[in-house]
């Protein structure tokens, strides 16, 4: 006869079998871990603010209306075990500026705010910069993280704030303000930061790579380990890649890079052929450099008389301009401007395209050339070409060297006609590939390059 097996007993075998079979590892338990690249890539504009519009205490009442950014996304830590949502870990940033300070307000929700215990690290934000080129050449590098900590708050003091990198900088930076506030949902930190702190002199008009990591240390479990929100997707702690950060900018600088179509209308609707940045000129900072038309304009911070300086370059008929850019070819240590035209000629034998390469230096408040030489012709069935070289030996003079290409299509004395001939022309006409002239050199005098002979 059969035997119905009750409830309890099915029960009873299912416990006995659990028994049987090994616990779930912390890490089967747990879910996704996050990982930097989930975090957003947020970028903060900065408005510039009277020097006596931000009070550094504590007090966000001075931050009403600055919009934030604001950051939920783990990039450490493990999902629904190390991080429970945004009352567990989230961070809002704000900033301002004036003439000499960056000011930041940096909120986090943290539902257990923890100390330093011993070796142990207690919560704390961690504000990355990238001072850029300029930072590089420092004994310090381009990287720069502040340490702010809450700690200390909780007893009624200040926030405990110190140069967490590069190893090389210890301590507060010089002149550094800062307060803050132990809060129901978290804490808030102020802080004004010199911006000579980022790079001597100023950052200029250039973006300052940024990124806020706030990192929760809550110590209510052996097995759980610190969880981590960033506004950016920066590996704060192997590879630090700068790339990865978000940009602040300051709107002066928007002001500055804009400031060429105020001064030249014609420039507005004009293709914009190029844009970078670069140090052409004044102090160490690099400029903003832009190739709007036919207009080359410079502006920044820290070039003598004004911000901006700009010239119509000249525009025969026929004329297009293709390509901007920048590079030390005279050996001051100051970026040239190099700008690639092209010119539509009528000859007997066709429509010829010159191609010809301009170098422009930036001194004394002016944009001058220095340099201009044609690089190709294009016939209806042919290619003519050389290829420039800039030299710049130690010990010697800078130098330009020219050499003729193989000619391409059916190009030969019959088939060619100079397209400059019956013009006045100020360029170096191409090295013709059939000519005794094998190359070319020009050489730097300190004001000009002068063609060997």
């Amino acid at each position: 006869m059969p035997t119905r097996q009750t409830l309890t007993g099915l029960l009873g075998l299912a416990a006995a079998a659990a028994l049987l079979l090994p616990a779930a590892t912390p890490a089967q338990a747990q879910g996704r871990k996050g990982k930097p690249e989930d975090a957003p890539r947020l970028d903060l504009h900065v408005k510039r603010v009277s020097s006596s519009a931000i009070t550094v205490d504590g007090f966000i009442t001075d931050w009403e209306g600055v919009p934030p950014i604001t950051t939920r996304a783990l990039t450490r830590g493990e999902h629904e075990y190390d991080w429970t949502g945004p009352k567990d870990l989230s961070l809002e940033v704000q900033a301002l500026y004036d003439r000499d300070l960056l000011y930041l307000a940096v909120t986090v929700k943290d539902n257990i705010v923890t100390s330093k215990r011993g070796a142990k690290p207690g919560d704390h934000v961690e504000l990355w910069f990238d001072a850029g080129p300029l930072g590089a050449r420092s004994r310090h590098g381009r990287l720069r993280m502040l340490r702010l900590a809450p700690g200390p708050l909780q007893d009624g003091g200040k926030p405990a704030v110190t140069w967490g990198w590069p190893p090389s900088l210890r301590g507060a930076p010089e002149d550094l303000q800062a307060d803050g506030a132990i809060r129901v949902d978290g804490y808030f930190f102020e802080i004004a930061l010199p911006l000579t702190a980022l790079a001597d002199p100023p950052p200029g008009v250039e973006p300052i790579g940024f990124a806020a990591v706030a990192r929760d240390y809550d110590y209510d479990d052996p097995g759980e380990t610190d969880a981590a929100v960033a506004t950016a997707p920066f590996d704060h702690l192997k590879r630090r890649d700068p790339a990865t950060l978000g940009q602040l900018t300051l709107d002066g600088a928007d002001r500055i890079k804009d400031g060429i179509y105020k001064l030249v209308p014609k420039a507005q609707g004009a293709p914009v052929i190029g844009q970078r940045f670069a140090d052409v000129g004044g102090d160490a900072r690099r400029e903003y450099v832009q190739l709007i038309g036919r207009w080359l304009a410079v502006s920044g911070y820290g070039l003598g008389d004004g911000d901006y300086y700009y010239i119509g370059l000249p525009e025969p008929k026929g004329a297009r301009f293709t390509r901007l850019e920048t590079r030390d070819v005279t050996g001051d240590g100051k970026d040239e401007l190099l700008v690639t035209w092209t010119l539509d000629t009528p000859t007997p034998v066709g429509n010829v395209q010159q191609e010809l390469l301009a170098v422009y230096h930036f001194a004394l408040d002016r944009i001058k050339l220095l340099f201009q030489q044609e690089i190709a012709q294009r016939g209806p069935t042919w290619t003519l070409s050389n290829t420039l070289t800039f030299l710049t030996p130690r010990g010697k003079p800078p130098s330009i060297l020219l050499k003729p290409d193989k000619p391409q299509g059916d190009l030969s004395p019959d088939t060619y006609r100079d397209p400059n001939e019956g013009y006045t022309i100020d360029w170096y006409r191409p090295i013709l590939p059939w000519g005794d002239e094998r190359e070319r050199a020009y050489t730097w005098d300190a004001s000009q390059f002068i063609k060997k002979q």
